[in-house]
């Protein structure tokens, strides 16, 4: 292709067609009227997005399809009004041979370009209606972990779509990122070190996807705390359960810059602040509450996540001989978890993770 064509699309790349955006249904969102959630997003990008969220999970739910290479959902979020703003790294773009190859290898496909962005737009979206869910659960976190009830898979399925869309591979678990079509999603398979969560409890893989609309530019922190990148994964905690794990973070590893910041992050990913929530803490209330089921009924303590505590103490109490002290103490333990996350499927719960049912949508 010649260069001045290829320098029209990538120009073209950057308009944003306001008018023509998708209408959005509002009436389920509550989040950006009470408290935003970003402190670099404009609230009405907030509303939007999790106005949108809600849009895309009700149609993925009810199995509608979605044309994503004739939609708005890019056009309508107006990214040129605030991307200074949201940029990671403003040191990125002096990165110029990088970003120049990057430029001459990309796709100058006008329907796969718009499919791209249009879904990653609604990715997005989506991780500002799980923050919406959270909100009215008062389990907000600016750090931390989901575990998603996905009935059907169907926002497991949309996420892996787009990794294959944009890496061309149906089998991305076998592609190294290095490999892909682009540094817009790729996998990070806990046996290889990318990934330090729910090791051997994601027998699919886990991927990252990094919110990049253009392959040779940084990413952009529109997710909820300013973060900029999702891992996930399909779980296999209980038979017949379709779970989804889902974190996002602030940086992923599409770059040696991304892959730098996003060491460091993990270095300081042992400093637990109040609002975390995640899979790997639990709460020392618990490991208490379930200590003395253990003393109490001379067991030895096999238990590693919260769910293997709530079978444990059930098998326990489903016993035709056991003492009252050793009841009392499994009543408590059940008090407890009952306080922390009450009217939580707290059987398939691992940790401190926000677990949100997308059946009772």
């Amino acid at each position: 292709m010649e260069l001045s064509k290829k320098l029209f699309v990538a120009v073209l790349s950057f308009w944003s067609i306001a008018g023509n955006a998708t209408s959005i249904d509002t009436d389920n969102s509550e989040l950006i009227t009470q408290k935003s959630y970003s402190e670099i997003l404009p609230l009405e990008k907030q509303q939007y997005l999790t106005d949108l969220g809600y849009h895309v999970l009700g149609r993925l739910t009810h199995g509608e399809e979605i044309d994503f290479q004739n939609e708005t959902f890019f056009d309508g979020l107006n990214l040129n009004e605030f991307k200074a703003d949201v940029e990671y790294s403003k040191l990125a773009k002096f990165a110029i041979f990088s970003n120049n190859t990057r430029w001459l290898l990309s796709s100058s496909d006008d329907s796969y370009n718009q499919e791209r962005k249009n879904r990653l737009t609604a990715i997005a979206a989506i991780m500002w209606a799980f923050t919406d869910l959270s909100h009215k659960k008062n389990s907000v976190f600016s750090r931390g972990a989901y575990t998603i009830m996905d009935p059907n898979h169907n926002v497991a399925n949309f996420f892996m779509d787009y990794v294959k869309l944009v890496t061309g591979s149906d089998n991305p678990t076998e592609t190294h990122c290095a490999l892909t079509k682009s540094n817009f999603a790729y996998r990070r398979l806990p046996e290889k070190g990318g990934s330090s969560h729910h090791k051997g409890r994601t027998p699919l893989g886990q991927f990252g996807i990094d919110l990049r609309f253009e392959s040779w530019e940084t990413l952009m922190s529109i997710l909820p705390f300013s973060m900029a990148h999702i891992l996930f994964g399909q779980l296999d905690i209980e038979e017949d359960q379709h779970l989804l794990f889902v974190k996002p973070e602030p940086v992923g590893l599409g770059s040696k810059g991304e892959f730098m910041d996003h060491s460091c992050h993990f270095l300081n990913s042992g400093h637990v602040e109040n609002d975390t929530r995640r899979e790997k803490d639990i709460n020392p209330k618990i490991i208490t509450a379930f200590q003395n089921i253990i003393e109490t009924s001379d067991l030895e303590n096999s238990a590693t996540t919260v769910r293997d505590m709530i079978l444990t103490a059930k098998e326990i109490e489903n016993k035709n001989f056991i003492s009252e002290t050793t009841r009392g103490a499994i009543n408590d333990f059940n008090d407890v978890i009952e306080s922390l996350y009450s009217e939580d499927n707290n059987e398939i719960r691992i940790g401190n993770e926000v677990i949100l049912d997308l059946s009772q949508l």
